[in-house]
């Protein structure tokens, strides 16, 4: 190794002096960011702290008060909002004081608050600004989508005055003289793409902010808030985006939030799929009782599920007519669920999801004994002329349904009864039967 001359140090000091300081300022930043990084851990490790105290069963209001004040001071105004409105229903459980709502409020206004995004904000404005010059220049014919494109707007950030003039305008369609209609110029053509790729990026960027806070803040409010921002946009006109985030949250919540233990008995003969969100959760071979050695099947839910179950043999058939008859029965954490849980999919299709909840038609077992009272005297003496049955009070070609003629029907009330189980009759007259159970939502 060959020693530098001593002489040769001095007059090299200035530049070695300057790389010392370059080399000592990178050192300094890299510390810096790294100790940014790790106080940010931190700092979402306090939330996380909180939150599985929260999770635990451990309700106290100085910590869901200091949770909030975090969420809103970080900037997620998302998760803030979620999980006051998850403490509000905390306290209509009694495990935080009924003054909670109002504290929270205090601490954030967080009943006012609305979405940060600037395109949000300004969409609004421009869609009444769009509908105005429309309506000046007599282009009536394009007044209701235009109306409809406000209203769009207006849902993503409201404003009560700009709903109001959007009404107004909505309203005066009906005076128009429609002899001094025009149409729509290339110009208004032209605003009217601008506003509506706007509103989609305006409503993408909502939504990847929503699904990022989810993500490391979830309660359930914040999975119904991002579900009803993705049904707004119509089922059928989801892009793969949506439906992705759609998936991810059901697997994020199904993932942290606590479960109940469901034990559901179904007597149809055929082969049964249920969904949970529009996704298969569950499907059955052709077990005559839906589960081995008529115990039932077990699986887990989350509170609020809305499973959709979709039957698939049909009992009797007339023409082009089907009809379903089945025996269910379930229990939610030993529990049975009330027969008001069970609803119909008004559509039909069990993997929809938006299900709309239709009246269902329950079928009413009798024997000769027992009759239904206001029953038309030619349907009482099909009644004692077959013996006991099930009455099925909507289906006009099927008011009577021998229960003898079927063993496996038979057979199912004779199952319930020595299981010690309540069970309901549901019936459906349709090409396809899918039936809905909802799970109580926490809070309920």
């Amino acid at each position: 190794m060959t020693l530098l001359p001593f002489s040769f140090l001095p007059s090299k000091l200035p530049c070695l002096g300057k790389v010392f300081l370059v080399f000592a300022f990178l050192l300094a930043s890299g510390y810096q960011s790294c100790f940014a990084q790790v106080e940010e851990e931190i700092v979402q490790s306090k939330e996380a702290k909180i939150i599985g105290e929260i999770r635990s069963g451990s309700w106290k209001l100085p910590r869901v008060e200091q949770l909030v004040r975090r969420l809103v001071s970080g900037g997620n105004r998302h998760a803030a909002r979620w999980w006051t409105a998850h403490a509000c229903d905390a306290a209509a459980q009694g495990l935080l004081p009924k003054k909670t709502p109002k504290s929270l409020r205090i601490v954030g206004k967080l009943a006012s608050l609305k979405p940060v995004e600037p395109q949000l904000r300004a969409l609004p404005t421009r869609a009444l600004k769009h509908l105005k010059k429309i309506q000046s220049l007599k282009c009536y014919s394009a007044i209701p989508s235009a109306v409809h494109f406000a209203k769009r707007c207006l849902d993503l950030y409201p404003d009560d005055k700009l709903r109001a003039k959007v009404e107004t305008i909505e309203a005066s369609l009906g005076q128009v003289n429609w002899k001094t209609a025009r149409p729509m110029g290339a110009a208004l053509v032209k605003s009217r793409n601008r506003l509506e790729a706007s509103l989609v990026k305006a409503r993408d960027d909502l939504l990847d902010g929503m699904i990022q806070q989810y993500r490391s803040y979830p309660c359930p409010p914040g999975a119904r808030a991002i579900r009803a921002l993705i049904l707004a946009q119509g089922e059928k006109n989801l892009s793969p985006k949506w439906k992705s985030a759609w998936q991810a949250v059901g697997e994020i919540e199904y993932r942290v939030e606590p479960k109940q233990t469901l034990k559901l008995w179904l007597e149809n003969g055929g082969k049964v799929y249920v969904y949970r969100y529009g996704k298969r959760f569950l499907s059955t071979g052709g077990r005559s009782y839906f589960g081995d050695k008529k115990q039932g099947v077990e699986f887990q839910v989350l509170a609020g599920d809305v499973l959709q179950i979709e039957v698939k043999k049909m009992h009797a058939k007339k023409g082009k007519r089907k009809l379903f008859l089945v025996a269910v029965g379930a229990k939610l954490d030993d529990v049975e669920l009330p027969q008001s849980a069970w609803t119909q999919n008004a559509n039909h299709n069990a993997a929809s999801l938006d299900p709309q909840s239709n009246a269902m038609c329950y079928g009413i077992e009798f024997s000769p004994e027992q009759m239904p009272e206001g029953l038309d005297d030619s349907i009482v003496e099909l009644m004692v002329s077959l013996g006991s049955g099930i009455l099925i009070p909507t289906a006009n070609e099927f008011h009577h349904y021998a229960v003898g003629q079927h063993k496996k029907l038979l057979a199912a009330i004779g199952a319930f009864k020595n299981h010690g189980l309540g069970y309901t009759w549901i019936c459906g007259e349709s090409d396809r039967l899918a039936v809905m159970l909802r799970i109580p939502r926490w809070g309920e």
